[in-house]
């Protein structure tokens, strides 16, 4: 029975080698495939980043009471200029803008009630889901004051 059993043993050891050694052979090439596929998305990703240009009227402009300096610029009736993702239509119930006010070209007293804003935004950008939506800082990129 050993004379038997030890040969059947070791020659099944050796099939199952050899079908696992040669399954990862063309493994190793998928796997290349695989990550030149990735190089490739993440560099289109990088070359498609784009813009969101809206103007908004401004509500109110409100320190928050943070441990950073920060204000909070409610904006209602919002046009857009440049909007590829069409995502002005989440602003219509207006839009808040959390902003680091060094980070302003203008001073905040300026912000007045009624004044008109031009908004540059990331696309597509963070935003909470609540209304009206909040903008953080990291991804506005820029507003300026229409006289």
């Amino acid at each position: 029975m050993k004379k038997i059993f030890t040969p059947a043993v070791l020659l099944l050891t050796v099939f199952a080698l050899g079908a696992c050694a040669s399954n990862g052979n063309s493994n190793a090439s998928s796997d290349s495939s695989k990550e030149t596929t990735a190089t490739e998305t993440v560099e289109t990703d990088s070359t498609e980043a784009q813009e969101m240009i809206f103007t908004a009227t401004v509500v109110s402009v409100t320190e928050l009471g943070t441990s950073d300096p920060s204000i909070q610029i409610l904006l209602e009736e919002p046009v857009a200029v440049t909007d590829t993702e069409d995502s002005i239509g989440s602003f219509q119930n207006g839009v808040a803008l959390n902003v680091d006010p060094t980070t302003l070209t203008m001073d905040v007293e300026e912000l007045a009630v009624g004044s008109k804003l031009k908004v540059t935004l990331a696309q597509p950008a963070v935003m909470t889901m609540s209304i009206p939506p909040q903008v953080p800082g990291n991804s506005i990129i820029s507003i300026e004051l229409i006289k």
